[in-house]
């Protein structure tokens, strides 16, 4: 068994922007081919050195290539895991480093269960009693993880196998959406080759040759779509890429992607063609020759009609899932996050000697005044850096069975910068020079998990945390105030409860947040660099963001979804169409002597265009009643995704169904109007 620790870098943090090639050697690096590339140029970087943090020397040993993309492990450096005991020293002491991950290379004959099992008697080894209690480890096949792991914390954002399948399906039935159009303009007009199948039949030609001719010709049909398919793909590729945020290439080099396609095109083919051969070699010769209506067509009807009834139930479900998703996605941005993130600009401290100067640079910032506060944190909306579960024991609790919390470490402007409401008691102040050794404010919902929600000021309780300098620290204290809930991470999870407390700067605070006025943001931020350059002293970039705007990244892949939904629902509703407008030409041409003969007995324009209209909007509405238990049932799911949601009433699916009648009506109006207005002696002619 093979255990391999890596801690990387990603290609957009500023990590690599801080290293510089140095002379001396110390403990051993790797680069990747672009990174070395970056910082040697054409040199050999091999036994060379760089300087991290100003004081840390690391030798490269190795160039590597870059990592295949796509990956979830994406990193310019690959460092020993003993460097870590230069600048992480706790890394080495404690169980709980989320950032270091973990992979296992088993034994060709080896079994993941056995050594799953073997898990919790490890811990107990080598982390005793207490680590057992509280760590659960567990496996997972490295090639699920993109798109089945639930950690937070991958090393890249990972994918859903959920909406793999969701997209999965409703290409499948976009397709097969498209070949009940096929079957339906082929059976409708089956009969215009009545006269064909009965000469060739007449002539000797048996059923299965005829059947081996028509799915000839369907599979060439096929065919020549699937090749003008590719083209459409390939020059579309580009674009669906920008809409969905993903970089897919289509290479039909690769076998996979080859195979689908054959199969893809035979399986269409089979599925359009199958029904209409069989059907138009089954005609019986004298009733071909004579051309009459066969004994099929009350079947072939009903047929038609329930295909087209499929159509709009898809069409139905697409549609209002698209008025859901979008409806969801302006709930969750225009909800209330419990605290005012406009015009704050976030900043990160990334090492103890930026962290260790905070004081100072809060003190220059606020000098300029477009600037209204300023606050250090551990950890920033929405859910960046770590609030980790630890334990509280309140006072009334067992200490043996500790209640565990999310925690947060601010300074005394935390509240005032994020502009949170102090429900009861009052906030963090320098006045109480003993807040930060023994005061905790904690979110409402802290307070009504642990029964205090009416009586919460006043109560003692003790946090154990982990400490930089080592083991855990028990912080004893009462609790000063109550803030209102605020959403610290997005709408896709609930309000956990959460305890606040003070804690210095040069301990834990990661994150600073400045609140600018609107007045002038880029006077504001250009002052904020020139203060940031001459602060750092590891020779960090400025680097900054808006809080707003990391909220909106936060559903930046639900409103993806919600694009491709809608374009997908587009498409599906365009096919609909074209079925509809082939079959509305197919009626109208079919019962035209009846139509002359109606306007002849006195019918007006409308009576026409309600007859050839009525068939098809009963259908249509037979298929949105089909499907609104379907979309009800996907949605509700979909939606079960985010902790704080709508409720889907009625009203969406009322406007889907008449925008399905109205689309309808559109669809099949050329040809009711084409053939209300036809002169009825030109109809009674007809033949």
């Amino acid at each position: 068994m093979l255990t391999r620790h890596f801690f990387t870098y990603s290609r957009t943090s500023s990590f690599g922007e801080r290293l510089r090639p140095r002379w001396t050697r110390r403990s051993k690096w790797s680069l990747t081919r672009s990174a070395a590339e970056r910082y040697f140029g054409s040199e050999d970087p091999v036994g060379q050195s760089i300087t991290y943090d100003g004081d840390q020397t690391f030798e490269v040993t190795a160039v590597v290539e870059d990592p295949p993309f796509p990956s979830h492990l994406r990193f310019e450096i690959l460092a020993s895991y003993r460097s870590l005991d230069a600048f992480m020293p706790w890394t080495q002491r404690d169980w709980h480093w989320p950032p270091i991950y973990t992979y296992i290379q088993l034994a060709p004959d080896a079994r993941s269960t056995d050594l799953e099992s073997s898990l919790p008697a490890f811990i107990l080894e080598h982390g005793g009693e207490e680590q057992a209690a509280q760590r659960n480890l567990g496996l997972q096949p490295i090639r699920d993880i993109h798109l089945q792991s639930d950690r937070e914390d991958e090393p890249a954002p990972n994918g859903s196998m959920a909406y793999v399948l969701l997209f999965a399906a409703i290409a499948i039935l976009i397709l097969v959406t498209a070949c009940i159009n096929f079957v339906n303009l082929t059976t409708a007009l089956a009969g215009s080759r009545s006269r064909e199948v009965g000469v060739r039949k007449a002539l000797g030609a048996r059923r299965g040759s005829l059947i081996n001719q028509f799915m000839f010709e369907v599979m060439a049909q096929v065919i020549l779509a699937a090749a003008l398919a590719v083209a459409i793909a390939e020059l579309l590729m580009p674009t669906f890429n920008t809409l969905s945020g993903k970089t897919l290439v289509l290479s039909f080099l690769d076998i996979r992607v080859l195979g689908v396609t054959l199969a893809g095109i035979v399986m269409v083919g089979l599925l359009a063609g199958s029904y209409p051969a069989f059907l138009m070699s089954a005609f019986r010769p004298i009733q071909a020759l004579r051309g009459s209506r066969d004994a099929t067509s009350t079947s072939k009807s009903v047929l038609r009609n329930g295909l087209v009834i499929f159509q709009f139930a898809v069409s139905t479900v697409m549609i209002s899932s698209t008025a859901v998703i979008y409806s969801q996605l302006e709930y969750v941005k225009d909800g209330k996050t419990g605290f005012d993130e406009e015009h704050t600009v976030v900043m990160e401290l990334h090492d103890a000697p930026d962290r260790m100067q905070y004081d100072r640079l809060k003190a220059r910032l606020l000098t300029d005044q477009n600037i209204v506060n300023v606050t250090a944190s551990s950890s920033i909306p929405p859910g960046r850096g770590f609030t980790f579960n630890y334990p509280i024991v309140p006072e009334g609790h067992d200490e043996e069975s500790p209640v565990r919390m999310r925690t947060l470490g601010v300074d005394e402007d935390f509240l005032t910068t994020f502009d949170l409401r102090v429900v009861d008691g009052r906030n963090f102040s320098k006045e109480h020079t003993t807040d930060t050794a023994s005061a905790f404010i904690m979110n409402e919902t802290a307070a009504r998990s642990l029964g205090w929600i009416d009586d919460a000021i006043g109560k003692r309780l003790t946090l154990s945390y982990d400490h930089p300098d080592g083991g855990f620290v028990a912080k004893k204290g009462s609790v000063v105030g109550v803030v209102q809930d605020f959403h610290f991470n997005s709408f896709h999870r609930r309000i956990e409860p959460m305890l606040i407390h003070l804690l210095k700067p040069s301990v834990f605070s990661k994150f600073v947040a400045v609140r600018i006025r609107p007045d002038d943001i880029q006077g504001s931020l250009a002052f904020m660099e020139t203060e940031w350059e001459a602060f750092t002293r590891a020779g960090y970039p400025f680097s900054y963001s808006f809080l707003d705007q990391a909220f909106e990244q936060e559903y930046r892949s639900d409103e993806r979804f919600g694009k491709v939904v809608g374009c997908f629902s587009i498409l599906a509703i365009v096919i609909a169409c074209l079925g509809l407008f082939g079959l509305a030409a197919f009626t109208a041409q079919t019962r035209t002597k009846e139509i002359g003969i109606r306007k002849t007995m006195g019918a007006s324009v409308g009576n026409i265009f309600r007859l050839l209209s009525h068939d098809f909007a009963a259908l249509v509405g037979l298929g949105f009643a089909i499907a609104v238990p379907v979309a009800l049932f996907g949605m509700t799911a979909w939606l079960a995704g985010f902790a704080y949601r709508i409720s889907v009433g009625p009203g969406v699916f009322v406007a889907t169904g008449l925008v399905l009648l109205a689309i309808t009506l559109f669809s099949v109006s050329y040809h009711s109007l084409k053939a209300a207005f036809t002169n009825p002696v030109d109809a009674l002619r007809w033949e």
